[in-house]
């Protein structure tokens, strides 16, 4: 393997909102990865951080993310700094499963090198995010999963019922007065809800 340094370390920690620790096997070409996984107080993003001792300049980290393990999808890439060694990924989006990560060491000077592949579980029943709120003419709804959502007024009539398939999702929310309403989104194959002030401009 041409001009591969001969010292490398190379660390990764992942903090999710659920406590979980785990690690899967990679070859015997991966370099050495510790890892440890801590609750993070407000919302439902996978924080990878890793650092790198050793390694040549101008090396690309490539952020690698899958569902079984196996397959692996690119969901970002971070170019190596000069007067760096500490870098930070946030995966504002993981999947409400098991999610398994990996960072890939790529340059043009030298073999592309995989870390060792981490689990992290999201699975946390449920998962469905609104925003804006306050809203003004449209709202944006996104699930991994279908879903139906009613909007209700203070006086518990309902005003908007849809039923929105997974995905990012707009609902025109125009015809509703300014004021206080209730959201309500209903998950089908979970049985669950969860329901949320919504303000209106």
């Amino acid at each position: 393997m041409k001009n591969v340094p001969s010292c490398l370390f190379f660390q990764v920690i992942i903090c999710t909102t659920l406590t979980a620790q785990a690690s899967i096997s990679a070859d015997t070409t991966t370099p050495k990865i510790s890892l440890w996984c801590k609750p993070v107080s407000r919302d439902q993003r996978n924080v990878l951080q890793w650092n790198v001792a050793g390694v040549k300049r101008n090396l690309f980290y490539v952020i690698e993310r899958s569902r079984d393990g196996r397959t692996f999808d690119l969901i970002g890439v971070i170019r190596e700094a000069a007067d760096k060694q500490a870098f930070q990924f946030i995966d504002e989006n993981p999947v409400n499963q098991t999610n398994y990560y990996r960072i890939r060491i790529s340059g043009a000077d030298q073999q592309d090198m995989f870390s060792e592949v981490v689990m992290v579980n999201n699975d946390n029943g449920f998962k469905c995010r609104f925003y804006p709120n306050p809203v003004d003419k449209f709202l944006i709804v996104r699930s991994e999963l279908a879903v139906q959502l009613q909007i209700s007024d203070v006086v518990s009539r309902v005003r908007i019922s849809t039923l929105l398939p997974a995905g990012l999702q707009i609902v025109d929310v125009s015809t509703l007065e300014r004021g206080i309403y209730f959201l309500t989104i209903f998950d089908k194959e979970t049985h669950k809800k969860i329901t949320e002030k919504l303000m209106k401009n």
